[in-house]
């Protein structure tokens, strides 16, 4: 950190002044109270020039600390440096001036009496303009530091992309730097709040596309069912079949928006218990597998048998799992086993559930968290809303923790890590 001279000078020119204090008070006190320049006086004036010493070196210790950079103590260390000079600047002027005032005072008349006052007066002006002059040009930069910030801040309402320079290590520092930050933060806020416009535009016309095809084929089937009645029973089987598995697509998709928008609130809370979520895998794990063998998939569970208790919300992560095991069943390639792993880790768990890809379906995993995500082949089937996975992401957040997909040689794997903080 680069430290301004003034502190150093000031610091100086108090050291300094101590000493001479010191020293003067040992002159005295030997004056005074000894007399006479023996061996024991030398020894005395020498502990008296040792403490000098030592208060010289704890003044500018004090000095060169971080802490001592304070706006308090620069404009104390200007002062001084500034008093300092004009005592100076002073002390030569009524030198110079000294025979000139020896004279008028020996004519001992009015006008010499007015003259004398007069150069006085000049005298303590010329200091007081030079205490002026040398306190401003040394407090200039830290003026012009503060009119600096406020020009700075003020453009922070309409411009949030300022950074502000930081310079010493004063309170003028820690508002720059505090005013960064606020900027960093505001710039993260608007830009967090464009993303959410984005996403609000988009829920809105995934909404309407997912509304609209399901709708209009009901609409289609009702409207058949009305003009042919029940006089062909297999179309009208048909018809109803077809109805009911879009009007079952319809409820899951206005369910899921319904949690999701829940899971939104800002001030949400969550029934937090605690629980080993370990025996929480392994349970879910067993129940899991069996649904899996009625879609023509095995289960493989390696699973750490580390206990590991926490404070969830056992509901909603078991959604988590449904969600993930459902996307499972969406991309596994038929006949091929699933891996459920965990790992206990120091102050966390990780969770990874693998399976085979189908060759025709290569999931994005950048995206595959985003609301109503879903393969453009997959866009009609109103069986997938393309909510279960954000919903998932958003729960795990809600934790805590993290969730991300990967995929390479033909897996997906995507992990859970919980870290046991809300």
């Amino acid at each position: 950190m680069k430290r301004s001279p003034v502190y150093m000078l000031g610091g100086a020119v108090i050291g300094i002044i101590a000493v001479i204090f010191i020293v003067s008070a040992g002159s005295a006190f030997i004056d005074a109270v000894m007399g006479g320049s023996g061996a024991a006086e030398i020894a005395v004036m020498f502990l008296f020039c040792l403490l000098a010493v030592g208060v010289f070196l704890l003044i500018m210790r004090k000095v060169t600390r971080p802490k001592f950079a304070t706006l308090k103590n620069y404009y104390l260390m200007s002062a001084v440096l500034t008093f300092t000079l004009v005592m100076i600047l002073l002390g030569l002027m009524f030198e110079l001036a000294g025979g000139y005032m020896t004279r008028l005072a020996e004519e001992n008349t009015a006008q010499s009496s007015l003259i004398g006052i007069i150069i006085v007066l000049l005298i303590l002006i010329i200091g007081a303009a030079v205490f002026l002059l040398v306190f401003s040009l040394l407090t200039r930069r830290k003026s012009d530091y503060i009119r600096y910030i406020c020009e700075e801040v003020q453009k922070l309402s309409h411009d949030d992309s300022i950074v502000l320079d930081e310079r010493g290590g004063d309170e003028l520092a820690e508002i720059s730097r505090s005013v960064n930050q606020m900027s960093a933060e505001l710039r993260e806020k608007r830009e967090r709040e464009k993303e959410l416009e984005r996403q609000r535009s988009e829920l809105i016309t995934n909404v309407s596309h997912d509304l609209r095809s399901p709708l209009t084929s009901i609409i289609g089937y009702v409207k058949l069912l009305k003009e042919n009645g029940c006089e062909d029973m297999e179309k009208f089987d048909e018809y109803i079949e077809v109805t009911d598995r879009r009007l079952a697509g319809l409820n899951k998709l206005v369910n899921e928006l319904f949690e999701l928008t829940r899971l939104d609130v800002p001030d949400l809370v969550l029934n937090y218990e605690s629980c080993d979520v370990t025996g929480f895998i392994k349970q879910f794990g067993f129940e899991m597998g069996l649904m899996l063998e009625q879609e023509g998939l095995s289960l493989e569970c390696a699973l750490d048998d580390t206990p590991f208790v926490s404070e969830i919300d056992i509901d909603r992560m078991a959604r988590v799992m449904q969600n993930l095991f459902a996307n499972v069943i969406k991309y596994a390639d038929k006949g091929t086993a699933v891996k459920l792993t965990s790992e206990v880790r120091e102050g966390g768990i990780t969770i990874s559930l693998s399976n085979r890809i189908k060759p025709d379906s290569e999931p994005d995993t950048a995206n595959m968290f985003d609301r109503f995500y879903k393969e453009d082949r997959a866009r009609s089937d109103t069986g997938s809303a393309g909510l279960g996975l954000a919903i998932a992401k958003r729960i795990v957040e809600l934790h805590g923790g993290s969730i991300f997909a990967d995929a390479s040689g033909g897996v997906l794997t995507v992990t859970v890590e919980l870290n046991g903080n809300r």
